[in-house]
């Protein structure tokens, strides 16, 4: 009875020390560090101010996804599908978007050696030696179980629980307790008072951690923008090329007209035949523009396919 007594006491002495030093911790998890602690909103790295643009009047419904059908000869995208599809199949931004799941473990990585560790050993030993005298026993059965609580602490000290149990059985007539039994728990604290010593020298990779944290963060918005504004300038640039084969298409119409008319004025006999010629050089050169703004319209469709890469 005193020995169950005494276990049932080492327990309630453990839980009613571990848990004002438990609940320490976890408020020392969730305070402020100081001035040494900068932390910036994550709303500074994950939005992206929008700029606000007059809805459309019309509805352009969504291209079909289907390998196995026809491709269709024209793909009306608005702006606004250009950039969903650049954000969803552009693999250079999946590569960039893998770094700040790594940095946000690094900083749980750093914050988990502060963690509380449960460690525990057991031996057992079995004797049978010859001896002088039957004080003492020939045969002698020895087992240990040691088992504690290691807590780091972040003023970079160590605070210990550790309980420790053995168990002793010998063969010797003269031995008042046979089986014997003992229990002992004992408490320490490892505190360095010069280096490492303070919060401030013990919590500096977990400091370190989370600016690696925002500057990959930083960069990762940095690249999200970066592509957003690539996609805008492939899009604008495919419009005005298109816009200027469409010009040039009216004034290709505009020097077939002229064309036709100096050949009636020179039938006419009112203007000679040199501005027949002349007009028919007009023509052949808004016929060479137009070819060269067909090229120009097909390179920007080319830019933009390999950017929204579908």
């Amino acid at each position: 009875m005193n020995r169950r007594f005494s276990h049932r006491w080492h327990r309630i002495a453990v839980v009613l020390v571990l848990a004002p030093i438990s609940l320490t911790g976890c408020l020392d998890y969730f305070s402020s560090d100081g001035p040494y602690k900068v932390k910036i909103a994550p709303e500074k790295f994950h939005r992206i101010e929008a700029l606000e643009l007059q809805k459309a009047t019309e509805e352009v419904e969504d291209p079909i996804v289907d390998v196995n059908a026809e491709p269709a000869k024209e793909l009306t995208l608005t702006l606004e599908q250009c950039r969903a599809l650049t954000l969803g199949n552009n693999l250079d931004l999946r590569v960039q978007l893998i770094n700040p799941a790594i940095a946000a473990q690094r900083v749980s990585q750093e914050h988990a050696k502060f963690e509380s560790a449960f460690f525990s050993n057991a031996s057992y030993a079995t004797t049978d030696t010859p001896t002088s005298t039957t004080l003492e026993g020939q045969q002698v059965d020895y087992s240990s179980m040691d088992y504690g609580v290691r807590m780091p602490l972040r003023t970079g000290g160590t605070l210990t629980f550790d309980l420790f149990d053995n168990r002793v059985k010998t063969d010797n007539i003269f031995q008042t307790l046979n089986p014997a039994y003992n229990s002992d728990l004992s408490i320490s604290l490892s505190q360095p008072l010069l280096r490492n010593a303070g919060r401030r020298a013990s919590t500096y990779s977990i400091r370190i951690a989370e600016y690696d944290r925002q500057i990959t963060d930083a960069r990762t918005k940095l690249e999200v923008i970066r592509i957003i504004a690539a996609v805008d300038r492939i899009y604008w640039r495919l419009y005005a090329a298109r816009m200027e084969l469409e010009v040039r298409k009216k004034q290709y119409d505009l020097a077939k007209a002229l064309f036709e008319q100096a050949q009636r004025f020179v039938e006419a006999g009112d203007k000679p035949q040199v501005e027949v010629v002349r007009t028919e050089a007009g023509v052949a050169q808004q016929l060479q523009a137009i070819i060269l703004a067909e090229n120009a319209v097909r390179d920007r469709e080319r830019d933009l396919k390999r950017t929204i890469n579908k």
